[in-house]
């Protein structure tokens, strides 16, 4: 008969307890590309501004000014779900209209993006109480829970290129999905899930704000 020494089962049940960790998942919304005359084929100048609390431990948690995402005070996990952010706001815009870097263009689109927690607008939280219940109850071996979190406002205004304002849309954000971190889980997966839940958000709240721009702005 085969003898499995203490240290070896107690490796063996961690790994289980490991693999057992629930993933949190974002379900990402299939959305029908928005199709608006007034900006068919014409050229649309991006330009997004970023707002958060300062992050760090000693900061006090002043709510920065809006500037450029390049200009803001982050924390590196804020500078992680924000990386893709300019990108993920333009492959938003309706059919047949093409991006521009001149603001010499036919229309301009800003985007004002203010998260309410200095971790940013998308981010991991550890809950304390259930991973401490659950680490007693088996011994340390397992998972962690984590809450991913989206807070923030976020502001899309639209003028053509007589500085005409031809739509304003405002709109606040909460979601929270759950998610299981295992011993050999990388931590960055949970700043991963939390790009995915505001890039969600993104897609949710541009389709809502250009279905409801008018039809005729000019």
């Amino acid at each position: 008969m085969i003898k499995i020494s203490k240290s070896v089962m107690i490796l063996l049940f961690s790994i289980v307890l490991s693999g057992c960790a629930t993933k949190g998942v974002v379900n990402m919304p299939v959305i029908e590309p928005i199709q608006n005359k007034n900006l068919e084929n014409k050229k649309v100048y991006v330009k997004v501004y970023y707002s958060q609390p300062e992050p760090g431990i000693f900061s006090g948690g002043k709510q920065q000014k809006f500037a450029p995402i390049k200009d803001a005070k982050l924390s590196i996990a804020s500078s992680r779900v924000l990386s893709r952010f300019d990108e993920i706001v333009k492959q938003q815009l309706p059919l047949n209209s093409s991006i521009t870097q001149s603001p010499l263009s036919d229309y301009k689109l800003l985007v004002y993006l203010k998260a309410k927690d200095k971790k940013g607008p998308a981010y991991q939280e550890y809950n304390l109480g259930t991973s401490l219940a659950k680490g007693i109850l088996s011994l340390g071996l397992a998972s962690d829970d984590y809450s991913i979190i989206g807070d923030f406002d976020i502001k899309y205004e639209l003028f053509d290129n007589k500085e005409n304002k031809v739509h304003e849309g405002m709109y606040t954000v909460y979601d929270e999905i759950e998610h299981e971190r295992g011993g050999f889980d990388s931590y960055r997966h949970g700043d991963d899930l939390a790009q995915q839940l505001l890039e969600k958000h993104i897609r949710l709240t541009m389709h809502e704000y250009f279905l409801a721009m008018p039809k005729s702005s000019t």
